[in-house]
């Protein structure tokens, strides 16, 4: 993944890991607020925090966990 200016400037406004930022920018398709947390649209239309991806439930400080590609179909629905 590369990590874009953008992503880093955020991060650092938010006292996150770029990377992190990143990849909720990458599952983004408008950002509606930056700062003090990202605000976004994802793919289905929804509007959430962090585009609904997690790091702070996952074991090893670089994973993350997305949310499934159409969740109103997920398993537990």
């Amino acid at each position: 993944m590369k990590i874009t200016e953008r992503a880093k400037i955020i991060a650092h406004r938010n006292n996150n890991e770029p990377g992190f930022v990143q990849a909720v920018l990458d599952q983004s398709t408008e950002v509606l607020l930056e700062s003090p947390f990202l605000l976004v649209r994802i793919r289905n239309g929804s509007i959430c925090v962090n585009a609904g991806i997690d790091h702070s439930n996952v074991e090893g400080s670089n994973n993350i966990v997305l949310l499934p590609e159409d969740p109103d179909k997920a398993p537990w629905n």
